[in-house]
């Protein structure tokens, strides 16, 4: 997988960081955390750079945007990512994917902002859900589960970010996706 994709007159650059903490860590850094709101702590963990607590793993991969994004890019619309799709499946990711090939937890994406085409989005997964997995991939979707969603990218992480999730640790994805129309 290149971390360019192109298609149809379009290139996209989509790129996944991955940051991984310790619970007890964090709590020993800051003994107030038990007691703050999520969304202040996914802010608090978005840039370690500003959090007294190291993340205990950091990785990068490239992410794989499906022809499904392509062709509601193409068609002037840019679906924005509502939830972060978790699975427990190493298969390498297609771009005719329309789902995860194992999905075993999603949730609600924290963070989205778009820019034009380009879009940021933060995803935090405390100490309380989607353990007992071994995450080993992810996608962003639009829509609910039940809802008419949409798989808008696809990523089979690398072994070395396969995460072994229960209540010791949480877990911050940050996807960055550029979208350019090829002149």
């Amino acid at each position: 997988m290149s971390d360019v994709d192109v298609r149809d007159g379009a290139t996209i650059h989509g790129h996944v960081e991955i940051r991984i903490w310790d619970v007890d860590t964090v709590e020993n850094a800051d003994p107030e955390w038990p007691n703050r709101p999520r969304e202040e702590r996914h802010a608090m963990l978005q840039d370690p750079s500003t959090y007294p607590a190291a993340p205990i793993h950091e990785g990068e991969t490239t992410n794989l945007a499906v022809d499904g994004y392509f062709e509601a890019l193409a068609a002037g619309d840019n679906p924005q990512p509502t939830h972060l799709a978790i699975g427990d499946d190493d298969t390498p990711a297609e771009a005719t994917n329309t789902s995860l090939n194992n999905e075993v937890y999603r949730t609600v994406v924290g963070d989205d902002e778009p820019d034009g085409r380009d879009r940021v989005t933060s995803t935090f997964i405390s100490q309380n859900e989607a353990n007992g997995y071994t995450l080993r991939e992810i996608g962003f979707v639009t829509g609910a589960v039940d809802d008419n969603w949409q798989l808008l990218t696809h990523v089979a992480l690398d072994s070395t970010d396969h995460i072994d999730k229960t209540s010791n640790n949480m877990i911050v994805y940050n996807y960055t996706l550029e979208w350019r129309r090829v002149s």
